[in-house]
């Protein structure tokens, strides 16, 4: 798998002459790389997977299948905030989408009720202690 990620990254580094062509490996580099992506999450591997999809998105911040899956790896680190700040970028692109919509409302339940028992570790409430 590494050196499918490596395909990808030369790709996108390789210095083209017609403009025509750049366009087109740069796609086929974000393709790899969205795949091999795909292969890293089937192992778990959230880490990598952030970093992989961090790596697409600085390259196309608004594509939704990077967001979406990103997010779904920082969960899986438990990285809530992070999944939910992904999730709400990906529903402003592509608002009709219901797979988004729906982790977006698991996401947010979580969220809440860890501020609930956040909330609920204090002692008293300010001013009543």
């Amino acid at each position: 798998m590494e050196k499918y990620g490596y395909v990808g990254l030369s790709l996108v580094l390789y210095n083209f002459q017609m403009e025509k062509d750049k366009v087109k490996s740069f796609d086929l580099a974000i393709c790899l790389l969205l795949n091999l992506t795909s292969c890293l999450s089937k192992t778990n591997d959230c880490v990598h997977v952030g970093q992989l999809f961090s790596m697409i998105l600085g390259y196309r911040p608004k594509n939704v299948n990077a967001l979406f899956r990103r997010a779904k790896a920082a969960v899986n680190l438990g990285k809530n905030e992070w999944a939910c700040w992904d999730l709400m970028t990906a529903i402003e692109i592509e608002h009709n989408n219901r797979e988004i919509w729906k982790e977006l409302e698991e996401i947010k339940g979580v969220l809440c009720k860890d501020k609930l028992k956040d909330d609920s570790k204090n002692e008293a409430p300010i001013g009543l202690g």
